[in-house]
């Protein structure tokens, strides 16, 4: 037995949930199942997964362009900081990341230790602040259709207010809760641990809709966004456009 097996493997997740065209989440390449599982993964097998993501994220660096500008901000961020990063970022790695940025290098040729450097400003710099900014428009979002939907009881009530919402297309992947008490889950199961509890009114905003019948959502909990899972029949969507 290793010695972090003693201990539980944090989340890979860097608050930026969205799928993009592989189906791996934007923040930490993780799979739907590989998310939707992680709480009931051994720690041998979530160090599995890590591995995966990072092989994920190296060949997401075959492509140039979305290369391009990491590197730019991470040689900007080291130049303007002056200190050194965690995972050192010595004369090596700001070489290769200057020759892969001009294209004089191929991405797929650069060495294990900038791949690591690259993974980790994601994880630690770059993500973070967006995920800051979505955070941002989302709460504004949701905070100013809660109050469209405020004192409301029932699903009907819910319906007939959304159809008179302008520039509904705007709010392109929330729903509203349409009962009272539903409860707001760290898992896809009734097993789950219940993290809150929504009521009629509350807008969520829903990450993955496919699995069977319960939403991946994010919605607002004492002013933070809070990611969890609510079941599928008991929200409406705003914009079905």
């Amino acid at each position: 037995m290793e010695q972090s097996d003693f201990f539980t493997i944090p989340s890979p997740c860097v608050g930026v949930c969205q799928i993009g065209e592989q189906g791996y989440c934007k923040g930490c390449f993780r799979s739907r199942d590989e998310r939707f599982h992680w709480t009931s993964l051994s720690n041998a097998e979530k160090r599995s997964v890590i591995e995966k993501c990072r092989k994920r994220y190296s060949r997401l660096l075959s492509n140039r362009n979305f290369a391009k500008d990491i590197f730019d901000e991470a040689v900007k961020h080291v130049e303007v900081s002056g200190q050194q990063f965690e995972l050192n970022f010595d004369s090596d790695i700001r070489d290769e990341l200057g020759r892969a940025a001009i294209g004089e290098i191929d991405l797929s040729n650069v060495s294990d230790k900038t791949i690591d450097f690259l993974y980790w400003f994601l994880k630690v710099i770059f993500w973070p602040v967006v995920a800051s900014m979505i955070a941002s428009v989302l709460l504004d979002s949701i905070d100013e259709l809660s109050s469209r939907f405020a004192g409301m009881n029932t699903e009907q009530e819910v319906i007939q207010e959304i159809k008179k919402i302008p520039n509904i297309s705007k709010y392109k992947n929330l729903w509203v809760i349409s009962v009272n008490n539903l409860n707001f889950r760290e898992g896809p199961s009734i097993s789950d641990v219940v993290i809150t509890q929504l009521h009629t009114g509350d807008i969520v905003d829903v990450i993955d809709s496919e699995y069977k019948n319960w939403l991946n959502v994010r919605t607002s909990v004492n002013g933070e966004l809070v990611n969890g899972w609510i079941v599928k029949k008991y929200a409406i969507e705003i914009n079905t456009n």
